[in-house]
């Protein structure tokens, strides 16, 4: 059955942070990419939320059903799964439109997905895809979920909330309304994106205008706001001066969630979770998230095996450890991605079984946080630090805007040194050999070893 994917939202939206409540509107701009015409649209949202009424382009009030239902793959999820009778169908490479209103209040999914405690609260409220807190287009499964963030589009919010809140988003913030003892928030996307989140709490907020950083700092942790500007800072100039600087930088946010929460990075802002803000022991969390700025974009086949984003991340993690910490905490952070991977395998053979390039395949992106970082790490003590420099610079610079594989990444890598790496790529990225290289404690001179290629 043909789906469609969302090109744009504009999202209305009064959240009553003291009764955990919110009242919405969103328009969907939908295109229909499919061969087939669409004569309703599957739609997912958070189960503690109703939809009120769904109109068309002309206000017109199209007929729709909503039942709770378990998540196909995921079955402690609980989703509430509407399907809207289209008035008329949305044709093949064309666009339709529909109108939402729904209401309530937001649970989390802690029970499956630990840090989603996703609720509104007079404390801390947060509006994010990860708890289905606005509609996404899909069918009630956790494939069809991850399907969905293929797709890019842009969006518009206006989030109203009582006056001693701050409203936390991605996006442009390009305006904010008085409306007696309530205040509205206005923000736009920079560009198509896969996702918005939108935080709410007392926040403090510290501002750097010449180099285009804002903090939204929860109270409790306000005394290590500047100590965060201060590693931002550092992190921003080790990765610019190590790799590339950013031609399309716009300035980063970075907003803080309550520990537990865990941490986002998308386009030109940063969730980061407050063990960063109030532990230093853990600032290489935030390196990790400022790092995939420096992601290239990824064809849609090898999205979903996670490497070419959190393997990357991970490792520009490690060595902004070792560059702005030290050589010890940089061995430490590879021995524990390497412990981490070998743990996977005792719980299931098929995190050992399965080549990197298959990840995606079954849904195992998570070995790209822990074997993921250490193909970076082999092919950086295989071929040295200056042309493993050059090689990420230009893979960086030339698939910034141009979607890459795993064979592209192998081509990149070979143009700039010169060495023919399939005995590597294959035993790495399309083979298991590297699974048992890591499981059987090999250090990494001893694996390189296994390589013909020159240092």
């Amino acid at each position: 059955m043909a789906i469609g994917e969302v090109i744009s939202y504009d999202l209305r939206s009064e959240v009553y942070t003291e009764k955990g409540y919110l009242e919405a509107n969103v328009k969907l701009n939908i295109k229909n990419s499919c061969i087939e015409s669409i004569y309703e649209i599957s739609l997912l949202l958070n189960p503690a939320l109703t939809v009120k009424g769904v109109y068309n382009s002309i206000e017109q009030k199209l007929e729709f059903y909503q039942t709770i239902v378990s998540l196909k793959g995921m079955e402690d999820v609980k989703v509430n799964h509407i399907i809207v009778k289209l008035n008329e169908p949305i044709l093949p490479q064309m666009i339709g439109c529909i109108e939402i209103e729904y209401c309530g209040g937001i649970c989390g999914y802690s029970n499956a997905m630990q840090y989603i405690k996703d609720s509104i609260s007079d404390k801390f409220s947060i509006i994010r895809p990860d708890s289905i807190a606005y509609p996404v287009i899909a069918y009630p499964s956790w494939e069809s979920i991850m399907k969905s963030y293929n797709s890019k589009f842009s969006y518009k919010l206006k989030i109203t909330v009582p006056k001693e809140y701050i409203v936390a988003a991605g996006g442009i913030l390009y305006e904010i309304k008085d409306i007696g003892e309530k205040h509205s928030f206005y923000y736009e996307s920079f560009k198509p994106t896969w996702r918005f989140d939108i935080a709410i709490a007392k926040y403090n907020i510290l501002k750097d205008d010449i180099n285009k950083i804002c903090i939204y700092v929860l109270p409790e942790d306000e005394r290590d706001a500047t100590y965060i500007l201060e590693e931002i800072h550092k992190s921003l100039k080790f990765y610019s001066d190590y790799f590339c600087e950013l031609i399309d930088f716009r300035g980063l946010t970075v907003i803080e969630v309550p520990a537990g929460f865990g941490s986002q990075s998308s386009d030109f802002y940063i969730v980061q979770a407050a063990e960063a803000f109030n532990n230093k022991e853990n600032i290489a969390n935030l390196y990790h998230e400022i790092g995939h700025a420096w992601n290239v974009e990824v064809k849609k086949e090898v999205q979903r095996c996670r490497w070419f984003d959190e393997a990357f991340a991970c490792y520009f993690e490690a060595l902004a450890v070792r560059n702005l910490q030290n050589e010890k905490k940089f061995l430490e952070k590879m021995v524990s991605y390497r412990s981490a991977f070998i743990e996977s395998t005792l719980e299931d053979k098929i995190n050992f079984n399965t080549p990197i390039a298959d990840y995606g395949k079954y849904e195992i992106g998570h070995n790209s946080y822990t074997k993921g970082p250490w193909v970076l790490y082999i092919l950086h003590e295989m071929i040295g630090e200056e042309l493993f420099r050059i090689s990420i610079k230009r893979f960086v610079e030339k698939f910034r805007n141009k979607p890459a594989d795993f064979m592209d990444l192998k081509e990149s890598i070979e143009k700039s040194t010169g060495k023919d790496l399939s005995k590597f790529f294959q035993e790495w990225i399309y083979g298991v050999e590297s699974s048992k290289y890591l499981i059987d404690n090999l250090t990494a001179l001893q694996i390189i070893r296994k390589y013909t290629v020159d240092k």
